[in-house]
């Protein structure tokens, strides 16, 4: 249905009073009415047969009635509706891109307060699903040893058995590949689907990126058939890039602390090491200066050799004999 108001139409600033001048220069009586029969404008009766349409999209939403000159003030005001549609199309446009920045303005804030991945991952997730008509999400990470995707963030329905998914399998594989988000209002049509524990109608799914590499995809899903638009695309890849910025700093952050923790545990070990041989050391200077006090002073003759018998000490006791 037409929500253009005729009535508001006409009392607009900028449409009044080129009514008016039309009125004046057609010189005939005439009178606008609404799709519902009510005179909202001119003196016009019922003795004028001729009724003019003033169409928007190809619905009625008025007539003016009157002479021939009457078309053209009906002319006029088709017109006038579909610029005044197009001012509140542009307008509904305008504020829709605005709410989506500060979405992804508070999007960000929340992200840049935390360092640890699992946390900015499931924190994306929970904030996207309530600018979608969505029920389930994950964001899905490369790099495993064995080439399967890392679910380090999920919601929906709770499986007893998790979907294991290679990655280069699916429309996430295929993202992941291409680097292109994509919008699949119809999964059941897509032969690279593959089910899993959710129940998924529609999909869409965006790269999450790491400088010139794509780290893993960002999937957004609904249990019913949902058109996804191109809008809430670009929404979700605009999304994906702050997600996959903030993601690359955590797990950089988190593989520093890992290094740093295990360097202060081999410095531990380390000085424990020191410590040790330093006593070790220790003792066995202790040793050695006993067994020489012993060595030197003993009234027995003490002696060593090697392997071939051949002296190679002998205590000083040797002098008395």
């Amino acid at each position: 249905m037409s929500t253009i108001n005729l009535e508001k139409l006409l009392s607009q600033r900028d449409v009044l009073p080129v009514v008016n001048t039309l009125i004046t220069f057609i010189k005939t009586p005439l009178a606008v009415w609404d799709a519902n029969s009510h005179r909202i404008l001119g003196t016009a009766d019922d003795a004028y047969e001729k009724q003019h349409p003033i169409t928007f999209e190809g619905d009625v939403i008025g007539w003016v009635s009157g002479d021939d000159g009457a078309a053209v003030l009906a002319s006029f005001l088709s017109f006038a509706a579909m610029k005044e549609h197009e001012k509140k199309a542009l307008t509904r446009e305008t504020l829709g891109k605005y709410r989506d920045l500060v979405h992804l303005y508070e999007i960000s804030e929340k992200l840049s307060v935390s360092f640890a991945s699992a946390e900015i991952a499931q924190l994306a997730i929970s904030e996207t699903l309530s600018l979608f008509h969505a029920t389930n999400a994950s964001i899905m990470l490369t790099g495993d040893e064995q080439g399967l995707f890392q679910v380090i963030a999920a919601s929906g329905t709770k499986n007893a058995q998790k979907t294991i998914l290679q990655s280069d399998q699916g429309i996430a594989g295929r993202v992941l590949q291409t680097g292109n988000a994509e919008v699949v209002n119809d999964v059941s049509s897509d032969p690279q689907f593959v089910k899993g524990g959710n129940n998924i109608a529609s999909l869409m799914c965006a790269p999450l990126r790491t400088k010139d590499t794509v780290m893993g995809v960002f999937n957004v899903s609904s249990e019913e058939p949902h058109s996804y638009s191109s809008e809430d695309l670009k929404l979700l890849s605009s999304i994906a890039t702050q997600v996959g910025s903030a993601l690359t700093n955590a797990l950089l952050y988190e593989e520093l602390h890992n290094n740093s923790e295990e360097l202060r545990q081999k410095n531990i070990q380390l000085q424990s090491e020191i410590t040790e041989r330093i006593r070790s050391a220790n003792a066995l200077k202790k040793s050695e200066e006993k067994y020489r006090l012993h060595f030197d002073n003993a009234m027995d003759v003490i002696y060593s050799v090697n392997s071939n018998f051949v002296i190679t000490r002998i205590s000083p006791s040797i002098e008395k004999f």
